[in-house]
C-alpha cells in the first residue's frame, strides 16, 4: 500500500497523506510508514501536527482550544442538520419527526 502512494510521488503527482500519529490505544504503529514517505518526498503534514498535540497533551493552550471548539462543533452540526431537514421535510409530520429525533438522539444534558 505504501508503493501504491509512493509511485505516483515518483511519476511527478503531487501526493498528499493523512497518516495518524497513533492510534486511540496510544501504540504508534505508523512511525515506520511516515519515514517511508519522508524519504519519498510524500507530504504527511497530519502525523507531524498529531505528534504535537500529543505532546501539548497538558498545556494550558490546548485545554483552551479544545473547550473554545467545543461549542462551535456542536453548532455546526445544529446548522448542517437545520440544513439538511429544509431539504428533506416539506411537511409538518416531516419537521415533527425531525424534531421528535432531535429531542431523543441530542437531550440538553449532553452539550457541552
Amino acid at each position: 500500500m505504501v508503493a501504491a502512494v509512493i509511485d505516483p510521488k515518483k511519476a511527478g503527482v503531487d501526493v498528499r497523506v493523512q497518516l495518524n500519529a497513533a492510534r486511540s490505544g496510544g501504540d504508534r504503529a505508523n512511525d515506520e510508514t511516515y519515514e517511508q514517505f519522508q524519504s519519498a518526498g510524500v507530504a504527511s503534514l497530519m502525523y507531524v501536527v498529531t505528534l504535537f498535540w500529543q505532546k501539548a497533551q497538558k498545556s494550558k493552550w490546548r485545554i483552551a482550544v479544545e473547550k473554545g471548539f467545543a461549542p462551535l462543533t456542536v453548532g455546526l452540526i445544529m446548522a448542517t442538520s437545520l440544513v439538511m431537514s429544509r431539504a428533506a421535510d416539506h411537511d409538518w409530520r416531516a419537521y415533527l419527526l425531525t424534531a421528535l429525533c432531535t429531542v431523543i438522539f441530542i437531550p440538553p444534558r449532553r452539550i457541552p
